[in-house]
């Protein structure tokens, strides 16, 4: 595959179409993955594993979770004390990088939470909502958002 040079400009755009100010270099992968996808339909993409490994996908994931309000999982912890922690986010993201890189990482167990569907035409009936702890959410946004840009280039 022939490597593409980008502008100034063209990086810019690719930036500010991802949604990434933080993080030009994901932008950039992201962008290359999905152009890809969208070139060839039928290619197997074997290597995305390795991409979970990054930094920077695993602390844009953490952002993502936390701008999301993520929630406590079943072992209670926030993203406050992750933050109060002595290690504190880098810390955490580099638990979760050793991990993954030995793969070693095992998900954490996950409560279902049942609720009240008020509102919808199943009124008064309820239903399951998974509640995961939040290093397992990160791990999990980490992987979603390279799948998502196979899925809308196919």
């Amino acid at each position: 595959m022939i490597e593409k040079s980008y502008t100034e400009e063209e990086i810019a755009e690719i930036v500010r179409r991802h949604g990434l100010p933080r993080y030009p270099k994901l932008a950039l992968y992201r962008e290359k993955l999905s152009r890809k996808a969208k070139a060839e339909p039928n290619f197997r993409f074997y290597c995305l594993y390795g991409q979970l490994l990054r930094m920077d996908v695993l602390r844009c994931a953490y952002e993502q979770v936390r701008a999301n309000k993520g929630a406590p999982g079943v072992d209670g912890m926030t993203f406050g004390d992750i933050e109060r922690d002595k290690d504190g986010e880098d810390g955490f993201l580099t638990s979760i990088q050793k991990e993954l890189k030995a793969k070693t990482y095992r998900a954490s167990p996950v409560k279902r939470v049942y609720i009240s569907l008020r509102g919808s035409h199943w009124w008064g009936e309820t239903g399951g909502v998974n509640v995961f702890v939040l290093n397992l959410k990160i791990a999990v946004e980490a992987n979603n958002e390279s799948a998502r840009r196979l899925k809308l280039a196919g």
